[in-house]
């Protein structure tokens, strides 16, 4: 999958997140996942779905994941 195809992807997981459709959003983050499992924004972005679902334990760990994976500098 190509970088902007994994970017197209990331855009209509946040579209979908901020229209509260959070299995949609998380459907596609679990797809750009697949391909990049360091893709910080989508580990970022299920935590927030876990959070808004009220599941905190994994939230916290997708969070995290997010931290160590993010880019320095």
């Amino acid at each position: 999958m190509s970088q902007d195809k994994i970017l197209q992807l990331y855009e209509a997981a946040m579209k979908a997140y901020q229209e509260k459709s959070l299995d949609v959003a998380e459907s596609i983050s679990k797809q750009i996942l697949a391909k990049d499992p360091k893709y910080s924004k989508v580990l970022h972005l299920l935590g927030c779905i876990y959070k808004d679902r009220g599941q905190l334990q994994q939230a916290i760990q997708f969070i995290q994941a997010s931290i160590r994976t993010a880019p320095r500098g």
